[in-house]
């Protein structure tokens, strides 16, 4: 692959985006969350929007749904039912999304639950969903606590409930991710902490490891190898992606790192080749890179884009997308 991308179009949002996702299976339609702060007030606001990428990208005819109470800091798309998307909100819940196609305005989101799970005050700052029960779903959270809950719109259980929430880390928890059997969690936190526990029972989740020594700032990714379940990818604020390999009951970096000139905050696997990973590098742009064996740049983004790159995801064919903070710049891009 050559590290050359072409722009194939980019455009100004209302508001500032912090993450956005591909409605599958088609990965036609960009939905993307924005992050609004008023520091006159401190309220904050935002919105999902949808873009339809099919000829550059356009605003739907359907537009945006208004958060007007909260903004929305990470989305998800169940990976049992790409119809359900999952938003996390600034005002300590997450919602949950029934996507219709319809036929003159393509998607639209309907709003079938909110889960509370943590006080107004605190920030919802990541989702992730059990690859293996549907409607369990992890969030990190502002307070440094991650949450488990059972989500009645996304599986079989009759009422959600917040099953338990564990305090992890001392500062912001930033990122989770379940093991690919559903049996662990991985989190990383603004105290540069990595943890592993047992969430067999989500009701009683226990530690397995807690690790302040692998990384040297915050922990802002983490990535599960679907192919090899001894081998993790983590993002940190230190600008460095690692691998961190199993050694008996423990996570170790072994395998190697690699300095990206940009905080590592997300972790996106290409759907077709798990090999190739989009990584988003707030000030340093974005990259992409092989994990195989020593983790290799293939190609870079850092043109267009002026300020922090929180969000981005594999398109159709050839293509990706991703968005920048700051300047409000949302941009497609074409693989060679």
């Amino acid at each position: 692959m050559s590290d050359h991308l072409d722009l194939i179009a980019s455009l100004e949002t209302e508001l500032p985006p912090c993450t956005l996702a591909y409605l599958p299976p088609s990965r036609r339609y960009l939905i993307v969350g924005t992050y609004d702060l008023q520091r006159e007030t401190g309220s904050r606001s935002g919105s999902l929007d949808i873009y339809d990428t099919l000829n550059g990208v356009n605003r739907t005819k359907a537009g945006s749904v208004e958060s007007k109470d909260s903004s929305i800091l990470d989305i998800r798309f169940s990976p049992h039912d790409p119809s359900k998307l999952v938003s996390a909100h600034s005002t300590g819940y997450f919602s949950v999304w029934k996507v219709t196609e319809t036929v003159d305005h393509g998607p639209q989101l309907i709003l079938q639950e909110r889960v509370q799970v943590a006080e107004p005050e605190i920030l919802v700052l990541s989702i992730c969903i059990s690859p293996v029960e549907s409607g369990l779903v992890c969030t990190t959270l502002s307070s440094g606590n991650f949450v488990l809950s059972r989500v009645s719109s996304l599986g079989s259980v009759k009422t959600s409930a917040v099953l338990s929430s564990v305090q992890a880390h001392t500062l912001e928890a930033w990122t989770a991710s379940f093991k690919t059997d559903g049996t662990e969690i991985y989190t990383g936190g603004d105290d540069a902490q990595f943890t592993n526990y047992n969430v067999s029972d989500p009701e009683s989740p226990f530690l397995i490891q807690q690790d302040r020594k692998i990384h040297t700032a915050g922990v802002t990714a983490i990535l599960p190898r679907r192919s090899d379940e001894s081998t993790i990818f983590t993002g940190s604020y230190d600008e460095n992606l690692r691998v961190l390999e199993k050694f008996g009951n423990r996570w170790i970096s072994k395998s190697g790192e690699i300095g990206l000139g940009g905080g590592v905050w997300r972790l996106i696997p290409n759907g077709v080749s798990e090999d190739l990973i989009l990584v988003c590098c707030m000030h340093g742009g974005a990259r992409i890179v092989k994990g195989t064996g020593e983790i290799v740049v293939v190609a870079t983004i850092n043109k267009i884009h002026e300020s922090m790159v929180y969000g981005g995801d594999w398109g159709q064919t050839g293509t990706l997308a991703t968005c920048s903070f700051y300047d409000k710049r949302l941009c497609i891009w074409k693989l060679p």
